[in-house]
């Protein structure tokens, strides 16, 4: 099996290379037939030094902060994905560990599994759930994450971009990742596109590692109201996308968090 990873980092390096550790780690579940490619996407102007890794690492630079869409983009772009079995976007705040007395293997999720984006349950350091799959608000259309365990496999509406297997017969088929999405709900409107074209998109829980993810590690060198006004844009672009019903509700209520997110600095100042 062939697996490339694609990490798109924005000057989160110590963080970035606690995510490689943990990943060199894995390669006895993977099969000693397995290749696994590693491209990161270095989304700034920092140079970045990878060494002592037992992966194949590629460091692809940007030298600008692309966002995180167009760097995902930038890096699929570098190789043909055609010649790999799955392509994994993962982000650089995440620490990959192995469960314990495990007989699984990552090859068989080719035939498990039945998906063709999938994301395994996403627990934060605490070992909280952060992420069991996404569904849409019914009233508003906006995007939900379920933080609940699960017990099973199952189909979703939107996987997270935090940790996302895609078959290259997906972006064959719809594309790469919308770069109008700078950060925050691209990996929403991918699924979205795929479950359109006919791919199935799910959850798999039954897989031999644990994917943990330091919460907003990834983004927070970006300034509170910017990150607001980012996301906002992005979910707006999101709904108007694909469901124009609900264009008009959601942006009166992105207004309403607008203005309670500026009380709320005001207050703490």
């Amino acid at each position: 099996m062939k697996l490339l990873v694609v990490i798109v980092n924005y000057g989160d390096d110590r963080n970035l290379k606690e995510c490689l550790g943990s990943l060199s780690q894995l390669a006895p579940l993977f099969g000693g037939k397995t290749t696994i490619d590693v491209f990161v996407v270095n989304n700034g102007r920092n140079e970045l030094k990878i060494t002592n890794y037992k992966l194949r690492i590629k460091i692809i630079k940007t030298h600008r902060n692309l966002g995180f869409a167009a760097g995902v983009n930038r890096g699929l772009k570098m190789k043909n994905v055609k010649e790999y079995d799955w392509v994994w976007v993962l982000n650089p705040d995440t620490i990959i560990q192995n469960k314990e007395f495990t007989n699984l293997e990552f090859t068989n999720l080719d035939l498990n599994s039945g998906f063709d984006v999938w994301s395994p349950v996403i627990y934060q350091s605490d070992g909280r759930v952060w992420f069991a799959g996404g569904k849409l608000d019914k009233i508003t259309g906006e995007p939900i994450i379920i933080r609940k365990e699960v017990e099973n496999d199952g189909d979703c509406t939107w996987v997270s971009g935090c940790s996302m297997f895609v078959r290259p017969a997906v972006f064959a088929k719809i594309g790469l990742f919308d770069e109008k999405f700078f950060l925050f709900y691209e990996d929403v409107d991918f699924c979205l596109r795929a479950k359109k074209a006919g791919f199935k998109v799910g959850i798999v829980r039954d897989i031999p590692f644990y994917v943990m993810h330091k919460v907003s590690q990834s983004v927070r060198k970006i300034d509170g109201k910017e990150k607001y006004a980012i996301e906002s844009k992005s979910k707006n672009y999101l709904i108007r996308k694909h469901w124009k019903f609900f264009w008009p509700t959601a942006k009166v209520i992105s207004r309403i968090r607008s203005e309670k997110h500026k009380l709320t600095e005001q207050l703490n100042y």
